[in-house]
């Protein structure tokens, strides 16, 4: 599973990227939301983090109208006072929202929730030759 960590703190991307890179997830860094978008057109992201403070909330809408395209999970990461923008982007459709500061516990679950979801959702589909 490949998760994508969009963040302008080099500390914020590396702190996530050595949690989950323990937990055995393949971890690929942004420094902006440009570069994430060009990361999420080459790649294959299965789910993507984005860290509130270091984007405009006005990329929230091209940023879920792509996940929403791909189906790719976003999770906004956000500080108290950025609940204003965490309601908008729940509005647009981003499926989770994680309140800093926050613990590698709780980063952790996150992921595995989303990991479980997505794979609940692709349970059988695929086509079945034997028949």
């Amino acid at each position: 599973m490949k998760l994508l960590i969009s963040a302008d703190s080099a500390a914020t991307r590396e702190g996530m990227r050595f949690i989950l890179q323990r937990e055995g997830y393949e971890v690929v860094e942004a420094s902006d939301i440009q570069n994430a978008i060009e990361v999420i057109e080459r790649d294959t992201i299965d789910i993507y983090f984005i860290d509130m403070a270091s984007e405009e909330v006005d990329s929230l809408e091209s940023i879920t109208r792509m996940s929403i395209e791909r189906k790719l999970p976003v999770v906004l990461i956000v500080s108290e006072t950025q609940i204003k923008a965490a309601r908008e982007g729940r509005d647009l459709g981003i499926e989770k929202i994680i309140m800093k500061p926050f613990s590698a516990d709780r980063l952790i679950a996150t992921v595995d929730e989303l990991r479980e979801r997505t794979e609940l959702s692709t349970y059988g589909q695929t086509s079945n030759t034997d028949n």
